[in-house]
């Protein structure tokens, strides 16, 4: 309503699921809104002005960032992106272990 009020044109995705099944709501990813590009920074100002963001919910959140950080040094693996780097270290891992499994039995 407070950028509506502001004209600017936005809507929500996921609010009703998000109410209707709270459980949800993490799996979908929370409550969604959307404004036109166009309006994207003023509608942030007066988010911000608000009290309703803050910097910090502005910043990229990356749950990789530690894989990246101790991935990005091998020779085989830095120029991949960390969700592969990630797949084939998962990989090794399930191999060797089905290596040590085959051998114990």
């Amino acid at each position: 309503m407070l950028l509506e009020a502001e004209g600017i044109e936005c809507r929500t995705l996921d609010e009703l699921t998000a109410q209707v099944n709270p459980m949800y709501s993490q799996a979908i990813g929370g409550v969604k809104l959307q404004v036109k590009e166009t309006d994207l920074q003023k509608a942030v100002d007066i988010l911000k002005e608000g009290g309703y963001l803050t910097e910090e919910d502005l910043q990229p959140y990356n749950s990789l960032s530690w894989l990246d950080d101790a991935t990005s040094q091998l020779p085989l693996l830095k120029n991949l992106r960390v969700e592969l780097r990630l797949m084939i270290l998962v990989s090794i891992g399930v191999l060797l272990l089905l290596g040590v499994l085959r051998f114990a039995i």
